[in-house]
Formats: structure tokens, sequence, C-alpha cells
């Protein structure tokens, strides 16, 4: 999905707990942290109490008493520190004891920093916002190894995808041809059935429908492939000025033939709503050709299978007209494409998922969850635009696409 902008941090929101089995201590280190503005503040009593809290609760940094009774200061940095779910949060140590051999072998457990008694509010401002900027810098870094070893995954799934596809390809085209071949023979046997073994013809019937479902299904195998061998090789192509009404049009005609000869039900209806003298722009005019059908297709499937399903349920008469409607405008430097349909919608759950490789709303059949899975690739890291889709369940849905006029060299 499209990448969300980076945000800088608010470091008075930060989620702070205080361990101090003094009272006092802990209430004077809460109200000089308040007057600094820092909100969200959790105290404990104790070291048992503060890793209760740390099982049930997040934060961003502790300032930790050293000394304590049962469970010390010491003890519930090196238990925190041994969870990896708890280990990356800055730990400060508080002590009135200036033994530095104890404030050492906290550092090198893995303590953030060290605070002594009575507390100066100049240094427990300044390591209190250092320690938080380092845990910022190593979120920041968790975050680019993911995004890394996530696309790092991608990658690996598209060589996959491709060899998969190269070894499949042949077979399923035999099985194809072969099918199709024994299909008209299969026709001319059950003429000649008819004639002469009459007995025979209900078994010959049996043979050219199994015939016929065995190409069915081979020529949805070979779309299939096709379409993951799309979904191994995104972009790649070369630039070309191209005009975005055009290449629209010419989408929903190839689309719409499409769907008006598989839907029982197809009085849809579409409006385009073009900006006319739109400046030609810069495409890889294949890739998004290929993204512009598949939204134009979700949308029609949308209308099409809620109109179906409202006539199944007897509830046509509610005076649902499937529409969708398909514009083109100007924003600034970019030109943006909509696609907005009144058909089913997607659920909030599903609407995360939509983007992901192989996975669909489209009963089995209909749909190969690769279509959208291309989007980011082509339309954020082949183009350089952006993407976003809204949908409500029972609504209906809005794609948008926002393409550069220019593009970067």
């Amino acid at each position: 999905m499209e990448e969300a902008p980076t945000q800088s941090f608010d470091r008075t929101q930060a989620r702070i707990l205080i361990v101090d089995d003094q009272e006092t201590n802990r209430m004077i280190l809460e109200r000089r942290l308040r007057m600094d503005h820092y909100e969200e503040i959790t105290q404990a009593a104790d070291g048992k109490e503060a890793l209760a809290l740390l099982e049930t609760n997040t934060y961003d940094v502790i300032l930790l008493d050293m000394i304590m009774p049962e469970i010390g200061g010491y003890e519930v940095l090196c238990s925190v520190k041994k969870d990896p779910n708890l280990r990356h949060i800055p730990i400060i140590m508080i002590s009135a004891d200036d033994d530095i051999s104890k404030i050492v072998q906290c550092i090198q457990e893995g303590a953030e920093d060290y605070l002594g008694k009575p507390f100066n509010p100049t240094l427990l401002r300044a390591r209190l916002s250092a320690s938080l900027d380092k845990k910022i810098l190593r979120d920041k870094e968790k975050a680019y190894q993911e995004q890394i070893a996530s696309q790092q995954k991608m990658a690996s799934l598209g060589a996959l995808t491709e060899g998969v596809a190269h070894e499949l390809k042949n077979p399923i085209h035999f099985i194809v041809n072969f099918a199709d071949l024994s299909e008209k023979l299969a026709q001319e046997i059950a003429k000649q059935v008819a004639t002469d073994a009459p007995e025979l013809s209900k078994a010959a019937d049996v043979l050219r429908t199994n015939i016929e479902k065995i190409t069915e299904h081979g020529k949805r195998a070979d779309a299939i492939l096709r379409v993951m061998l799309d979904h191994s090789r995104t972009t790649g192509g070369k630039f070309q000025k191209g005009d975005i009404n055009k290449l629209l049009g010419e989408c929903l005609a190839m689309v719409f033939a499409a769907h008006k000869s598989k839907y029982t039900i197809f009085d849809v209806s579409i409006k385009k709503e073009f900006t006319e003298n739109l400046e030609r722009i810069d495409l890889i005019w294949q890739d998004i050709v290929h993204v512009v059908m598949n939204v134009i297709d979700n949308a029609l499937y949308a209308t099409c299978a809620k109109a179906e399903e409202l006539a199944k349920t007897g509830k046509k008469s509610t005076g649902f007209v499937p529409q969708v409607i398909i514009a083109s405008a100007e924003q600034n430097e970019m030109v943006e494409i909509t696609v907005k349909d009144n058909g089913l919608g997607i659920s909030e759950e599903n609407l995360e998922k939509i983007f992901e490789p192989f996975f669909t709303t489209k009963p089995i059949g209909d749909g190969t969850g690769l279509g959208l899975s291309l989007v980011s690739g082509i339309i954020a890291d082949g183009h350089g635009g952006q993407y976003s889709i809204e949908s409500t369940e029972g609504v209906g849905t809005l794609f948008r696409i926002r393409l550069p006029k220019q593009h970067a060299q």
C-alpha cells in the first residue's frame, strides 16, 4: 500500500513509567516532567508492579530507581532487557548511591543513562530527551529493516512466480489445445452415436460436457499464468507521452465488452467525466493500462454482483441502478484519475489486505488476487505517483490515482 509519510515524534506524548519505592520521589519526578509538558506518566511503587505493568502496557522510556525492596532496579533492568518485546525501551537508572561500579554494571546490562538524586531538572530534561531521540532512531531503523525484508520477500516471490509460471505455461497450452481438438471430435462422435447407437447418446453428451469443462478451466489457468508473469515483471517499459482520456476510454471499452457477455444482469450506468484538453503526460502505457483495467473491472464486478444479489433476494425493486463514474482532472503538477462505483463495497478488514498479492474478495473463479497487488510497483515506484482507495461495505468504492505530468529523469 501507499507508504505513509514520516511524521515527527512529539516527545511530550511519550509514555513514561516512573518506578520508585518512595512515593515522595515519584511525585516530585512526575511534577517536574509535567512542568516540561509530558502528559502520559504512570507510576509503579516497586519492581513487581513495574513488571506487571510492562506485561499489559507499552512505554517509550522507564525511569527506574536502582535500590528497591524485594525486586531491585537492577533485577527489573535485567528482566526487561532479556525480553525481546521490551528490550527496545530505554531505561534511565535513578539512585542516590554514587557507587560507580553499580552504575557501570547497569550501563553494561543495557541501561540508557543514569540520573542521581536529588533530581537536577536540567539533567533530567536533557537525558530524557536524548533517550527518546535514540528510541526514535531505533524505531525508524527497525521499520526500515522490516521494509527491506518485506521487499526482499516480494522479490523472491516474484522470481518464484515467474519460474513456476514459465514451467506451467507449456503443459497448460498443451491441455487447452488438445481439449479444443477433443471437443470437436466429441461433437462428431455425438452426431454419429445419435444415428447408429442411440443408447450411447447420454455417454457422448457427458464426454462432451467434460471436455468443455477441461477447456474452460485450462483457459482460466492460462489466464492466471499470464497475470502471474505480469506480476513478476512490473514496469520496465519506456516512458512516452500519453493521452489519459484516450487511455481511459479504451480501457473502459475493453472491460465493458467483457462484462457485458458475462453477466445476466448488466444495466450499468457509465458516466465519463473527463476534463477536456488534458496535458499529455509521461506514461509507461502498458503498465497504466494494466492498473486502470483492473480498477474498472473491479468496479463493474462490484455493481453487477450487487445487482444480482438484490435480484436473488427479491430486493431489486429498491430502485438500485448500478453506476460507475470514471473521471479525469488536473491537480497542479499531477493528473488525477478516479473510478467510483455504488457496488458491494469492501469491509474494513478486507480493505487492509486489498493490495496484497493473491488476496481477492471475489468468489473462486472470478479473480486471481494479483491485479491490485501491482499498483504500488506501477503507480508509486514506476511513475512516482500516488494512489488511495476509499470504500464502505454495501455502499460503494472510490479508487483514486494521481500521476505526475513529467517523469523525473
